[in-house]
């Protein structure tokens, strides 16, 4: 089976099966192969997989079992309240729904270790006041060295002088100061 084929089976984009796929093929799970062309790929179970689908078949049967008792014991079906779930989520978010509730309990107040705005120190301001800082403001650090002129080196003086390695590809063709 294609990766294409297997996104259409189980209805998933194209970019959601590979990457699947990928995932599976690191942990052994499926194998794949060149396709009839180079854009294919073909999927297939290990013998690793073939193993545990047995496990897994039995599993899903007992899952759809467990939800048919379930639907048996309610008065509309599961489907339908997971269906009724979605659209009220849809009018409003779980995430929404919190929030507004935390908003109006005042256990939930301010996090804690957390400062309100705007009360943070910044490295360029003084800790107690202007007069904290030296006439002109803040020091700056000066730079304890200066960076070379172009095509200098800092150890030994102009590549210039040094010449081209020779252990440079067709060194001699290479301009002095011009390196690997």
């Amino acid at each position: 089976m294609t990766i294409t084929e297997l996104a259409r089976s189980v209805q998933r984009t194209h970019s959601a099966t590979s990457q699947k796929v990928a995932a599976m093929r690191r942990a052994g799970w499926v194998r794949t192969t060149a396709g009839p062309d180079a854009r294919t790929k073909r999927v297939a179970l290990t013998a690793r997989a073939a193993r545990v689908t047995g496990r897994l078949a039995a599993e899903w049967r007992a899952t759809e079992a467990a939800i048919a008792e379930i639907e048996a014991e309610i008065p509309y079906p599961l489907s339908q309240a997971v269906a009724d779930i979605g659209q009220a989520l849809r009018r409003k978010s779980f995430h929404d729904r919190i929030a507004e509730k935390l908003a109006r309990d005042p256990a939930w107040g301010r996090p804690r270790g957390r400062r309100r705005q705007g009360t943070h120190r910044r490295r360029d301001r003084p800790v107690r006041g202007a007069a904290a800082w030296p006439a002109g403001g803040p020091r700056r650090r000066r730079r304890t060295h200066d960076r070379p002129a172009s095509g200098a080196s800092r150890r030994t003086g102009s590549r210039s002088a040094q010449g081209t390695p020779a252990s440079c590809p067709g060194a001699a063709g290479v301009p002095a100061g011009a390196g690997c």
